[in-house]
């Protein structure tokens, strides 16, 4: 059984090269393969990164714990984030600590590039537990070297990346590390680990349902395994109960929510945790057992459905659905793989080359009839498969099947280095070799030889575009130049008042500025985004009758925006640089447009 802990048992010329130090080489290597861009705090990459630096900010200003309403995005109609304190804590106490030293930007800064460089590291000790686990020893280097060189996935760490979707992949992977471990210890960390993952964001639930699978056949094995699914149940039941005591607000804790930790999950998730440790006691007879569980399972989704009808639709089955055709249909994340392929077939194939690579290795692991029979391994391998559908139907998955892939990958090369060595060959040489050939930076350089270079961000290095335009999901946003906070200084310099916007631009004025916003893309922001929307593809003088009406003070614009499909709307005559009587154009001397509302 392969230990999690850094013991010198790797065989062979590897033995010599300490695991602590392959793992650290790996980091620092990532950590100088991305650099520290200049702009870091100032120009984002996503919309999300400059909402969690604005949520950090309120947390540290004052506004409390349980109050997750962002104040100043529709104010008028003030809901909830669905986002959890669970990201904002670290950052928040990472800028507190740096701030002893540093000036409160310079602080931030260092927060924003230490917090990805620390999920980076947990994220590469997990991607070579599961490498190990699943090819022994020699395994582990190809591993770190992938995702480490790997730029299709570690766009994902780089700094200024805060959202909360780095740190639900690492969890993920160490859940599935913990999972492929024997023993009572093992699964109660399982247990805590699915616990978290469901508190940070509900992305995660396939896979944590698929570890709550094993855990549960794991009832119906021998005292040990059963000893395995109690110690599981009971630490999932008490986790997520304190969780969600400690990050829901209270006054939500019997309400159902379907887009993050709320009671439609926690009160499933605990009794599902008892009701599997009970389902574990060794006197219950196996056929009683079956029995109950059939009861089990029927009783939490009859509970799941009370709780909350709609959340049988998934997460999103709270959103309204007016925003389909205004937001959601056009946001460049949710669209499938074909389309990306059909807009730029070079990138597209990349993106599904790991993936698809991955699988072939899971084909030649289960030639071992041990992982045939290992439900922890399949329960991997299905979750390896079902990210990569899920993100040829929703690009944005595809990271996730990425990095899934890494460990099936590893296993492989680690295979190969086993018989090289027992042929009298260079276990090292072939590892090396194999981690080099298959980092998706490779496929990068190669592809950079047939494809156009030109869109690769100026923080990196050459042939990059093809990993990371492959994997990052683009985010529908304006030009970047909109998306730096220099770019709102005139607007910041302005009396305090709401901002109209498209939704794109929305995180960067609270970021940037101390005014408020109408919308910005959350989905239960839905009042905001639609009456936003109505503004924009109005006529000018109803659009001017409904800002009014909203009380706006200033409407801005990206220059650099996509054309509007309504011409005739507002936002389309503005941008064709048309007057609108009602609308002082304020200069900005940039990308962006900026008015000021005029008073009836």
């Amino acid at each position: 059984m392969t230990d999690l802990t850094f013991r010198a048992h790797t065989p062979a010329s590897l033995d010599r090269i300490s695991p602590w130090f392959l793992v650290f080489a790996a980091w620092g290597a990532a950590l100088l393969f991305g650099g520290l861009p200049p702009t870091l705090g100032v120009a984002f990459r996503d919309t999300d990164d400059a909402m969690r630096l604005v949520q950090v900010r309120d947390l540290m200003a004052g506004q409390g714990w349980f109050d997750l309403v962002q104040h100043r995005l529709d104010p008028a109609n003030p809901v909830p984030m669905h986002w959890s304190r669970l990201i904002d804590a670290p950052l928040a106490l990472l800028i507190r600590a740096f701030g002893l030293v540093a000036d409160g930007a310079a602080a931030e800064r260092l927060a924003m590039a230490t917090w990805p460089a620390l999920v980076l590291l947990a994220a590469l000790l997990a991607v070579r537990a599961l490498a190990l686990r699943l090819g022994g020893p020699r395994a582990a280097l190809p591993a770190l070297m992938m995702l480490g060189l790997g730029l299709s996935m570690l766009w994902q760490f780089a700094p200024g990346r805060i959202d909360h979707h780095n740190v639900q992949a690492v969890l993920t992977l160490w859940m599935f590390a913990t999972l492929l471990q024997d023993g009572p210890g093992h699964a109660a960390r399982c247990g805590f680990l699915t616990a978290l993952m469901l508190a940070v964001g509900l992305e995660t639930l396939p896979y944590a349902l698929a570890g709550a699978l094993v855990m549960t056949g794991r009832c119906f094995e021998g005292d040990a395994r059963r000893a395995e699914a109690r110690a599981y149940g009971l630490v999932l039941a008490v986790a997520v109960t304190a969780l969600t005591v400690t990050t829901v607000p209270p006054a939500l804790w019997t309400a159902g929510a379907c887009d993050s930790l709320s009671l439609t999950y926690a009160a499933t998730a605990a009794i599902g945790g008892l009701g599997l440790a009970a389902l574990a006691s060794p006197r219950l007879p196996q056929r009683a057992r079956l029995a109950c569980l059939c009861g089990l399972a029927g009783g939490i989704l009859a509970l799941f459905a009370a709780i909350e009808p709609a959340c049988l639709k998934g997460p999103f089955g709270q959103v309204d659905r007016r925003l389909w055709p205004v937001w959601l249909d056009y946001v460049d994340e949710l669209k499938p793989w074909t389309t990306i392929f059909a807009e730029d077939p070079g990138s597209a194939v990349i993106m599904a080359l790991g993936p698809a690579l991955g699988l072939a290795s899971a084909a030649d692991l289960l030639r071992d009839p041990r992982r045939r029979r290992d439900w922890a391994v399949l329960a991997y391998l299905a979750s390896a498969l079902l990210a990569f559908v899920a993100g040829c139907l929703q690009i944005r998955t595809m990271f996730y099947a990425n990095i899934f892939a890494l460990p099936l990958i590893a296993a492989a090369i680690g295979r190969r280095a086993e018989a090289t060595a027992f042929a009298g060959g260079s276990a090292l040489l072939v590892a090396l070799a194999g981690g080099l050939m298959l980092s998706s930076t490779t496929w990068a350089v190669l592809a950079s030889a047939v494809l156009p270079d030109g869109s690769a961000p100026a923080d990196h290095p050459p042939g990059a575009a093809a990993a990371t335009a492959a994997s990052r999901p683009r985010a529908g946003v304006d030009d970047s130049a909109c998306q730096d906070l220099r770019q709102y200084d005139v607007l910041a310099r302005q009396a305090p008042g709401l901002v109209v916007s498209p939704l794109s631009l929305g995180p960067f004025v609270l970021a940037g500025t101390p005014h408020s916003v109408l919308s910005a893309p959350y989905h239960r922001q839905s009042r905001g985004i639609v009456d936003g929307d109505a503004i924009l593809s109005a006529p000018p003088a109803l659009a001017l009758d409904r800002l009014r009406a909203r009380g706006a003070a200033y409407l801005l614009l990206c220059s650099r925006s996509p054309q509007a499909q309504d011409h005739d709307g507002l936002k389309a005559r503005l941008i064709r640089g048309e007057a609108v009587a009602g609308l002082e154009p304020i200069p900005t001397g940039g990308a962006l447009q900026l008015y000021r509302v005029a008073p009836r």
